[in-house]
């Protein structure tokens, strides 16, 4: 990251370079490339402070994977297996749209999914016993019943620190 324009009464931060997301499990890492045409070398910066601070002169170029001008909220992902091969790539704007292997995944114009019952699924999946929604605590605070709230989470927690016991009584 760096900030530009400290000398001006806007200071703009911007992002660049990497980042790298690691799955232990399923052996792959994800890299996401923040602002891929962000030239961050000795020419870019020189421009971006001689010419470039003029009107419309601080462009960023044509993005390389979309057919419109380079922003700075693009970005690349690659996600690599095991072997360091890459198996999937991607990019898209933080403020519009997520393609991965040239499949959209996501647009900023896409509906919102509807929100159900507390506790339903849309895809009628069953969640885990240990769901944050199934939390005794968890309705009367959507009714605001504050202080049957207050019970069921006390009785919880009375329960988590006697099954602590257990657990430590048995190593």
């Amino acid at each position: 990251m760096s900030i530009e324009g400290i000398l001006k009464t806007e200071k703009i931060q911007v992002y660049y370079k990497k980042g790298k997301i690691t799955d232990l499990v399923n052996g792959i890492v994800g890299e996401i490339s923040y602002n891929p045409n962000f030239n961050a070398g000795a020419s870019g910066t020189a421009y971006r402070y001689t010419v470039g601070w003029l009107p419309g002169m601080n462009t960023l170029g044509k993005n390389k994977k979309s057919e419109r001008k380079a922003r700075s909220d693009d970005f690349d992902i690659k996600i690599y297996s095991s072997k360091n091969e890459v198996v999937s790539e991607g990019y898209g704007c933080w403020l519009s749209h997520l393609i991965i292997d040239e499949k959209l995944f996501w647009r900023i114009e896409d509906e919102l999914p509807k929100w159900n019952d507390f506790g339903v699924l849309n895809d009628g999946t069953k969640i885990l016993e240990s769901d944050t929604r199934n939390r005794q605590d968890v309705p009367p605070m959507i009714e605001k019943n504050w202080e049957e709230a207050e019970k069921a989470k006390l009785q919880l927690e009375e329960q988590q620190r006697k099954d602590k016991k257990l657990r430590a009584s048995k190593k």
